[in-house]
Parts: structure tokens; C-alpha cells; sequence
């Protein structure tokens, strides 16, 4: 893997320093927020109904997202977005200071914080093609990641540690004032070339783009990614529920719950830093990355289960290793899963990023409650278990639905 547009393009760079103050105060919260509503709830049940308010509200605004950032300058959209975010997060504290809060505070900034996050997450993945190019988009992707998921690691431990010393109450105000700085940040960003942004906003504008959007997804390999990342969300979405309440209920700190988020989020930066080594196309890389994440949730289940009697220390640190072997896995079919949605049309890119992100969230708050269901009967790692073997089988399934069957049988040496 090379560094060639981190190093070239400034515009990159700009995009990296903008992020890394919003990683900041995504850190803080990430932490503080699920561990306010175990505080408040006691129930993984309600964490699930959280998690699933963290997407459910902009599957529904969707289509009206994706025609902004294909109408208006995207930078003012993801600006915007990130301002608005900080308020939201803001009003946390904001409530505590003059009453006390309640799970349904929490459940409100959750939902609207979704809306402000997909607008931002939607234009910045829009923008990111005009900033490198075609050429350098799978490269631009796995670098992004590698620092937005370095930074989290960070943060996350921070988070931690916040949460732990002055409370997640204290740790949200820190959140929202750096969030608030974030969209100042991302004023350094130079302006792309955003497609219809001058032709202002109408009706009929929204309509037409939305058809075209709808008519590249399913002509194109956009449909399969959808109907496979259904699925797989619906298998991976629930690991960060189950972490938080291994994190809660097995070892009872918050720091300790954040080293697990860290070994998995560590696994993640490796892997994304490794994917460009490998040389495959991105239908491989992606049916492979999927098997590849389903052996690696069954060794979490093993794992966490057979290690249970191990002081806790050791315990703890052979789960964080298996989460980070099943971290490294996931970016081999993240990082192409993105690439592919992100070329399918430069038209209406804007609606066919934001309407593929909303439909691959939209099992969202069934897999959150579910899995939070399931918790309270039975262990996490029996969940992962369950994971595991769905992941399997769809790689089995993508195998022949990406024709990396024939790709593979073409690379096999001839038999003597």
C-alpha cells in the first residue's frame, strides 16, 4: 500500500484534519452515551432501543438527504450537519444542569444526532471521489479509515477514562465542544465540483434524481452489495451491543469496556491498512472478507466462552485479542463494499451513497433489539456464535453471485 494521495493531495489532508476533531468528540460520546443509558436503564434491552434510535430516523429522511448533497455544495451540507450535531449533544448537559435526565433525553439527541450524522457521513463519502479520483479511491478509502479508526481508538480510550472519572454527563459536554469545532475545521476543505448545486432546490429536481438514483442501484452491482450488506449488517451491526455489555456486565468499568471497543477498533486500523496489499478485484476481496469475518466471530464465541474462568485480567485480554483478529477481517469487504457504491454514478452519486447507507441501516433496530433480547437469556459470545455462522453461509452464497468462483477457478494452476 502506498501513501501517494496522502502525501500528493492536499485536499485529502484537509478531509483527515476536519475528521480528526469529529473523531474526537465521537470518542467521548461513544463511550459516555451507551453507558448513561445502562446507567439509566440497567436494561441491554433499552441499550438496543438507543443504538437503534442512532439510525433508524435517517433511513426515513433518506431520500431528502441524498437530493441536498446532490443540490447543494456538499460542503456546506457536511458543515452544517456537524454544527448541528454539536447542539444536539450539547443539550445532554445542557438538561442535567437544570433537572435530571431522563432515558427519553437520551433517546432524542440519539435520534436527531442520526439525522446530522448521516448528512455529514453521505457528503464527505461524495465528496471523496472529486477529491482523489477513480484511480485512488480504493487507497483513499482504507487510508481515511485508518486514521478516522486510529483516532477512535484514541478517543475511545479517553472516552474511558472520562467516563470513569467525572461520569458520561461531564464527558458529553467535552464531546459537544468538540464537535463544534470540528465545523469550523471543515472550513479548510476546498469546494468540489457538486453536480447540479446550481440549479437550486425543487421538486420536480428531487423526483428526477431520486429515479435516476433508484434506476443506477438496481442496474448495476449496487444491488447486490444491498441485498448481501442487508444481511450482514443484520449479522455484524449487534457487535458493538455486545461488547458494551461484556464491557458492563462482565467486567463492570467503563474503562475496561473501552479497551474492548480499542482491540476491536486496533483490529480495524490493521486491517485497513493491509487490504491494499492485496491484489485481488473488489468482488473478491469483499466475498472473501465476509467468510473471513464469520470464522472470526465463531472464535470470539469459542473464545470468550472458554476463557470465562481465567482471571479477569487474562480474560479480558484473550476477548480484546479475538476482537481485533475480528476487526482486521472486516475492512476486506468494507473497503470495497464503499469503492463500488461510490463509483456506480457520478450524476446522482449523492442519492445512490445516501439511499444505499439508509437501506443497509434500515435492519438496524430489528438486529439492536434482537440482539438485546437475546443478551438478557443468553451469553454475548453465543450471539457472536450466531454471527459467525450467517457470515459463513453468505460467503458461500457470494461466492457464485460475484462470479468469484469462475475468478478463482481461472487462477488455479493446471493440473498435470
Amino acid at each position: 500500500m502506498t501513501d501517494t494521495v496522502l502525501r500528493e493531495n492536499r485536499s485529502f489532508r484537509r478531509l483527515l484534519a476536519g475528521e480528526t476533531v469529529i473523531k474526537l468528540g465521537g470518542g467521548l460520546r461513544g463511550i459516555a452515551i451507551p453507558w448513561l443509558v445502562l446507567e439509566l436503564t440497567g436494561s441491554p434491552v433499552q441499550l438496543g432501543v438507543a443504538m437503534a434510535l442512532r439510525t433508524t430516523p435517517d433511513v426515513v429522511v433518506a431520500p431528502i438527504l441524498g437530493y441536498l448533497i446532490d443540490s447543494l455544495p456538499r460542503k456546506s451540507v457536511a458543515i452544517g450537519a456537524v454544527a448541528a450535531e454539536a447542539a444536539c449533544v450539547a443539550a445532554v448537559p445542557v438538561i442535567a444542569s437544570v433537572g435530571t435526565v431522563a432515558p427519553i433525553h437520551v433517546y432524542t439527541v440519539l435520534a436527531a444526532t442520526s439525522i446530522t450524522r448521516a448528512a455529514y457521513h453521505n457528503s464527505r463519502e461524495s465528496m471523496l471521489p472529486d477529491l482523489v479520483g477513480d484511480a485512488d479511491l480504493d487507497e483513499a478509502n482504507s487510508l481515511f479509515y485508518i486514521v478516522a479508526t486510529t483516532l477512535s481508538v484514541a478517543f475511545m480510550v479517553l472516552g474511558g477514562i472520562a467516563t470513569s472519572l467525572v461520569g458520561p454527563i461531564t464527558t458529553l459536554a467535552g464531546a459537544a465542544g468538540a464537535t463544534g469545532a470540528a465545523a469550523f475545521a471543515l472550513l479548510l476543505l476546498p469546494q468540489t465540483d457538486d453536480g447540479d448545486q446550481n440549479d437550486g432546490v425543487s421538486t420536480a429536481d428531487f423526483v428526477s434524481d431520486f429515479q435516476g438514483g433508484v434506476s443506477v442501484m438496481r442496474g448495476s452491482i449496487v444491488r447486490d452489495v444491498l441485498l448481501f450488506g442487508i444481511v450482514i449488517n443484520i449479522a455484524t451491526v449487534p457487535y458493538s451491543l455486545l461488547i458494551t455489555v461484556v464491557g458492563h456486565d462482565v467486567f463492570g468499568l467503563a474503562i475496561a469496556y473501552a479497551v474492548l471497543m480499542c482491540g476491536f477498533q486496533s483490529g480495524k486500523i490493521a486491517g485497513n491498512y493491509g487490504v491494499n496489499f492485496i491484489k485481488w478485484g473488489r468482488e473478491r476481496k469483499y466475498v472473501v472478507g465476509i467468510g473471513g469475518v464469520g470464522i472470526a466471530a465463531l472464535l470470539v464465541a469459542g473464545g470468550g466462552t472458554a476463557a470465562a474462568d481465567l482471571p479477569p485480567l487474562i480474560y479480558l485480554t484473550v476477548v480484546t485479542v479475538l476482537l481485533a483478529v475480528l476487526g482486521a477481517i472486516e475492512p476486506l469487504f468494507n473497503v470495497p463494499s464503499d469503492s463500488l457504491v461510490q463509483v456506480a454514478s457520478e450524476e446522482h452519486r449523492g442519492i445512490v451513497i445516501t439511499l444505499t447507507n439508509a437501506l443497509l441501516q434500515a435492519p438496524f433496530p430489528v438486529a439492536l433489539l434482537l440482539s438485546g433480547y437475546l443478551v438478557e437469556t443468553v451469553s454475548p459470545f453465543v450471539v457472536f456464535g450466531l454471527s459467525g455462522v450467517v457470515m459463513l453461509g453468505l460467503a458461500v452464497m457470494g461466492t457464485y453471485r460475484f462470479d468469484v468462483a469462475a475468478e478463482l477457478g481461472t487462477r488455479r494452476p493446471p493440473s498435470n
